[in-house]
């Protein structure tokens, strides 16, 4: 069961409603955008965004591959390949720890950064 208080921050409880479990966070908090590789073989770094965690969604007409890794991030050293309409969540400190790249020019992805 989650319930929120006064801060619209949500908290997770225990079946009995006794103990929090996890703060889930509030809507204030979750940061939307899209980025786009302008030249298939650039990275992109994302924004300075504090969070726990993000999602990275590929744009569903991407016609090629998104690839989603660290500063060295290329179609031959990634962590993720993503095909249109997939997605990975990562726990990060913050966004700009993040780079995509892609296999076409104009390519990209929308994320989530909570």
């Amino acid at each position: 069961m989650s319930i929120q208080d006064r801060q619209g921050n949500y908290q997770k409880y225990n079946s009995d409603g006794s103990t929090p479990v996890v703060v889930v966070g509030s809507l204030a908090n979750v940061t939307g955008a899209l980025a786009t590789v302008t030249t298939a073989g650039t990275r992109v770094q994302l924004p300075f965004i504090a969070c726990r965690e993000i999602t990275i969604i590929a744009k569903r007409a991407n016609t090629g591959f998104i690839y989603v890794g660290g500063s060295d991030v290329a179609s031959s050293k990634y962590g993720a390949e993503l095909a249109a309409k997939d997605s990975i969540t990562i726990p990060v400190a913050n966004a700009n720890q993040i780079y995509i790249n892609s296999s076409v020019s104009g390519e990209g992805i929308s994320y989530v950064a909570i």
